[in-house]
């Protein structure tokens, strides 16, 4: 009996025009990860984004992996759809930091 379908959000180091070819990687580099079951819903808005359904046994292969395969030589971020995964809140705040410290130094000049 197949599990119902689960949606993901996947960034990936490039382009998302080139996903076959990110997915090909993952499948390579990583044990577990098997495309077969994969659909493509759509492309999103945010940098090199993709959404995905998939079945239970990725979202357990993900799981082990910490949500971050190896895609060629860097990594890519996936997440439940919804959740916004560690590495991206990290990035947000280092941005947010580094704008308060240009406007402090703007400031004060």
């Amino acid at each position: 009996m197949l599990s119902p379908p689960i949606r993901v959000v996947a960034w990936f180091p490039g382009p998302v025009e080139d996903s076959e070819h990110y997915f090909q990687w993952l499948r390579r580099l990583n044990q577990g990860l098997d495309k077969r079951h994969w659909t493509v819903y759509e492309h999103r808005q945010e940098p090199n984004g993709v959404v995905l359904s998939v079945d239970t046994t990725l979202v357990a292969a993900m799981e082990g992996m910490g949500w971050r395969p190896f895609c060629g030589v860097g990594q890519a971020i996936f997440s439940l759809l919804g959740v916004k995964p560690e590495g991206k809140k990290q990035e947000e705040e280092k941005r947010k930091k580094r704008r308060k410290r240009r406007r402090r130094l703007n400031v004060t000049r």
